[in-house]
């Protein structure tokens, strides 16, 4: 990725304090912008108590394998604000971080809205499941998860 590609980084890193992504923005002297919405902005849509549920929930053998659930409708509300966020601005190449259970439904709503989109899951690369372990997405019975071996 050449200095100039990127026009903008935008992540989904809502109360974090300084990320990685924000360090590659300032790095490369492009704008980083927050995508997800705020605890405020999730109560006024009427997502919050949904979002704050806990979501994670063990799987046999416990202690290295949990789940963690994907909601459609908070979660899906959640991926059209980042697009409108994104598309609000003006770059052409968007540099764009967000959590592996959103990867597939927010590629989908950026190709519906014409975007052309290069996706990489660091789930799949040895380096991460030799430090975080093997996850994987479960679509069954109208239900998303991602499960989590740990190593």
């Amino acid at each position: 990725m050449s200095k100039s590609s990127v026009g903008l980084v935008a992540e989904e890193a809502i109360e974090l304090p300084t990320t990685v992504a924000q360090r590659l923005a300032c790095k490369l002297d492009k704008p980083w912008i927050e995508i997800d919405l705020s605890r405020a902005e999730r109560k006024l849509i009427g997502i919050a108590d949904a979002l704050d549920k806990p979501r994670d929930s063990p799987l046999p053998p416990f202690g290295k394998r949990f789940r963690t659930a994907y909601l459609p409708k908070e979660d899906g509300l959640r991926e059209e604000e980042w697009l409108r966020r994104i598309l609000k601005q003006s770059a052409d190449v968007v540099l764009c971080l967000c959590g592996y259970l959103h990867l597939d439904p927010f590629t989908k709503k950026l190709e519906e809205a014409e975007c052309h989109v290069e996706k990489l899951a660091l789930t799949e690369l040895p380096w991460f499941k030799d430090l975080y372990g093997e996850y994987s997405i479960v679509e069954k019975n109208g239900e998303r998860w991602c499960e989590v071996r740990l190593p």
